[in-house]
């Protein structure tokens, strides 16, 4: 038993660098998944502001698919969304029985994060349009 001691020293420099090699893995997957969650954190603010307007309900789509674009200009940078394109990604789904009008935008987002291994979210998100003040 005394001997046992005498080779247990720590651990190696291979146990060392598989060690690194999954912090550095675990890094890098954060600093490329934080831009997609960040952009979808601004666009759903974009589309709770144009969703929370005084009579939302009773908007136009244009007007509210302009109403998301002129709150998604005014907060971020985010280009991928213009009045030409913003038809295919976003619609107002009408009212049924037992639910509200709502403002859904789907669309994927993708980062590469090693060479040909690429990250995508799938973006579908819904709020409801709410009445006029005061109704």
């Amino acid at each position: 038993m005394k001997t046992l001691g005498k080779y247990q020293q720590g651990i190696t420099f291979l146990g060392l660098l598989i060690i690194l090699a999954v912090i550095a893995t675990y890094v890098l997957l954060g600093v490329r998944l934080y831009p997609l969650y960040y952009e979808k954190s601004q666009v759903i603010n974009a589309m709770k502001g144009a969703a929370n307007q005084p009579n939302a309900i009773g908007m136009a789509s244009t007007d509210l698919m302009n109403s998301f674009l002129k709150n998604l200009n005014a907060t971020t940078n985010i280009k991928r969304f213009n009045r030409k394109n913003i038809r295919k990604y976003m619609k107002v789904i009408p009212a049924k029985k037992n639910e509200p009008k709502k403002l859904q935008l789907t669309y994927q987002i993708t980062n590469v994060f090693f060479k040909d291994v690429v990250l995508v979210m799938e973006f579908d998100h819904s709020v409801d349009l709410i009445k006029a003040t005061g109704e």
